[in-house]
């Protein structure tokens, strides 16, 4: 730190040294006090006054040096906060507790992102993994004609489609505020557009399908919530018992909230287990019984709907049944600007 960088912005306190200085010389020689003791005085206080601004400067000078000569030798400067001296005048302080804050921000964000890259890897390994079953299920259809079925390509390459899906909102959620668009629509339309995609499958095992209160209406992005219905949707088919089965899709309207329900009557979910189905890659008992299961598919849901403002709820009985619920809260998360349908949360 040197001297000029100091004296800048110190023109204000010197002026009023300066004219404390005037003033006090004025009084002690206007008032006739022995001049060479008035000399003294004055002489005192303008040393003191020297003094006090050389230990400031010192004291500085000594900070700024240290600071910039570690910062210098550092290759990762952000360990400054670390390394520096608790500083014995305030504006040294309030720079060290800035630098501090900064520093621990910095971390915790450097921390939530090496989280994220933790967890999209480990997602990958999973993906990469279920993507290979189907697609070595196809290569054996294709060298052995006898296995080669419409039927069966289907199945498979619809479980590709699954897991392409997968992948693709599980990338997109990461960053998911720049793909909202958030508006109102009825259950109606999510739930036809999700069950015109499952169609074949749903004809294919022969489901007692029960539809509800579907014209309730609810603010939130259909894009996402046909993802999320469809992947609840698909755990149903996956789970269902292969005998009477039957999966129910109902709407209703709470005071606080509008409540969308898909119940089925398949295998149901240990009581032990329920706590955890939201966590990723949990599969539970059921998951090990199906290749198939990756255990991303409710963690998605779940993890998508906080983002969209929706609580996601889960309630199942083995052997008996289990119902999803998606509830959308009527307080106002967002603001809906229907005229270009961006997202503004409040």
């Amino acid at each position: 730190m040197t001297w000029n960088r100091y004296c800048r912005g110190k023109f204000v306190p010197a002026l009023i040294f300066i004219t404390a200085d005037i003033l006090a010389a004025y009084l002690l020689f206007g008032l006739r006090i022995n001049r060479q003791v008035s000399m003294l005085l004055l002489g005192v206080m303008i040393g003191s006054q020297v003094l006090a601004v050389c230990f400031d400067y010192w004291k500085k000078k000594r900070f700024y040096d240290s600071v910039f000569r570690k910062l210098e030798k550092l290759d990762q400067k952000y360990l400054l906060p670390e390394l520096l001296e608790d500083p014995v005048f305030g504006e040294g302080e309030v720079l060290t507790e800035v630098l501090y804050e900064t520093d621990r921000a910095m971390h915790e964000y450097l921390r939530q992102y090496r989280d994220e890259m933790k967890e999209l890897q480990d997602y990958m390994e999973l993906w990469v993994h279920e993507i290979k079953l189907p697609i070595a299920s196809l290569v054996l259809m294709l060298h052995n004609d006898n296995l080669l079925s419409g039927e069966k390509v289907k199945a498979q390459v619809k479980r590709i489609e699954c897991a392409v899906e997968q992948i693709l909102y599980y990338t997109r959620g990461q960053n998911t505020e720049k793909d909202y668009l958030i508006k109102t629509y009825s259950l109606e339309q999510i739930i036809g557009r999700v069950l015109q995609s499952e169609k074949e499958a749903i004809l294919g095992q022969q489901i007692h399908l029960k539809l509800e209160g579907l014209k309730c209406r609810v603010q939130t992005d259909s894009k996402w919530m046909e993802f999320i219905v469809r992947q609840i949707l698909n755990n149903s088919l996956k789970y269902l018992k292969g005998k009477e089965d039957e999966i129910c899709i109902t709407g209703r309207e709470e005071e606080d909230c509008t409540i969308l329900s898909l119940w089925d009557n398949g295998i149901g979910i240990e009581e032990s287990e329920l706590s955890r189905v939201f966590e990723k890659s949990f599969t539970g008992e059921n998951g090990r019984r199906v290749q198939s299961s990756t255990g991303m598919g409710l963690y998605l849901c779940k993890k998508l709907c906080g983002k969209l403002g929706h609580d996601i709820l889960i309630h199942s009985v083995k052997n008996s049944y289990t119902e999803v619920e998606i509830r959308f809260w009527k307080h106002e998360f967002y603001q809906v600007l229907e005229d270009d349908g961006k997202l503004t949360k409040l």
